[in-house]
């Protein structure tokens, strides 16, 4: 198993109740691919670079998690479904 970290930029105007729902979905779907969420941060609303589907800001989600590395494409093609879901990265956590 190996560290990753996974930032998901959400839409903005999700109500606290919609964002708990999907927040209690990304730690659902890395625990079905076998995975163990370790933290998880809620990083607040802030302005994007770029529109993103006409969104100026998004709502940044960090989550550190492990799992194994055939995991991570089934992992990544969940959120891609979810149209809550802005933009999502996952990538290897590096200890410092």
């Amino acid at each position: 198993m190996r560290k990753y970290e996974g930032l998901f930029i959400l839409r903005p105007n999700l109500s606290e109740d919609e964002l708990g729902k999907l927040s209690t979905a990304v730690v659902e779907v890395i625990a079905k691919n076998n995975g163990k969420v370790d933290r998880k941060e809620d990083m607040g609303i802030r302005d994007l670079a770029y529109q993103i589907k006409k969104e100026k800001k998004g709502r940044y989600l960090l989550v550190y998690f492990t799992a194994e590395p055939n995991a991570i494409s089934a992992i990544e093609k969940a959120y891609k479904l979810n149209e809550s879901v802005l933009r999502s990265v996952i990538f290897e956590h590096e200890e410092k």
